[in-house]
């Protein structure tokens, strides 16, 4: 029994060979490749980045500059007796319970600042009732011990206007020095008292401190960005559900 042998490929229909045609998001190559769904979240999360870094720039150029001055002092007393038992002395002028950080922005030495020294007719005190620059100034003055060395005071005054912020400091520490020259005199009636006051960084003039242009920036551009890419992936489920539905 002869069986003839066809030749390989005979019983192929050659329509069958025809390449299927690649949808366009597939195909696509220049301009339209790039416009594929599946660039949307990049596209959208490049121009968001844009955007955040934009506003966040016209926030930073639109919002109140706030400055801070800064100064240091160190406050002890000239001299201290101490008690040891059975020698009868003792200290009773409990120089070392004096907390000039409370005491340094209280009212009377601030009026004083005022009134005397004439910083009510600066420009961010001006306008504001007698009443209540004294506690304006209270509200942006910051005074702290250190920890380590309770002699030491670090102090910091705010304002809108950085001229302002220094002599505010520099006047509120001026003030508090001849207060406490006044007030706790070392007499020889009263050996106990008197503080040593030196100032080791003067009251400087104010420094920016709000806005942070380094903070505020990469910020705004990061939110922007994720907004952006966030608002793409959504679009492209959009696109890919209108397409899924013209099948």
């Amino acid at each position: 029994m002869n069986t003839q042998r066809q030749p390989l490929g005979a019983n192929i229909n050659p329509s069958a060979l025809v390449v299927a045609p690649q949808e366009p998001e597939e195909a696509g190559g220049g301009f339209g490749g790039l416009l594929s769904r599946r660039m949307w979240p990049i596209y959208f999360g490049f121009f968001g980045l844009l955007a955040g870094l934009f506003v966040g720039g016209v926030y930073c150029s639109q919002c109140q500059k706030v400055y801070t001055s800064k100064a240091t002092v160190v406050i002890l007393p000239r001299k201290q007796i101490f008690h040891f038992p059975g020698n009868g002395q003792n200290d009773d002028s409990r120089s070392f319970d004096f907390r000039h950080d409370l005491l340094i922005g209280e009212d009377d030495i601030l009026a004083k600042c005022l009134n005397k020294y004439g910083l009510m007719e600066l420009p961010t005190l001006r306008d504001l009732p007698a009443a209540d620059q004294v506690k304006e100034i209270q509200d942006h003055l910051v005074v702290s011990q250190n920890p380590y060395e309770p002699i030491k005071y670090e102090l910091e005054y705010s304002s809108l206007n950085a001229r302002d912020a220094q002599t505010i400091l520099a006047t509120i520490l001026s003030t508090y020095e001849k207060h406490l020259c006044e007030n706790y005199r070392d007499t020889a009636t009263n050996p106990h008292k008197g503080f040593f006051f030196e100032t080791t960084r003067p009251a400087c003039r104010g420094c920016e401190v709000w806005p942070m242009l380094a903070v505020i920036l990469p910020v705004a551009g990061l939110t922007g960005s994720l907004l952006g890419l966030s608002l793409g992936c959504l679009v492209a489920l959009v696109v890919r559900a209108i397409g899924s539905s013209r099948v």
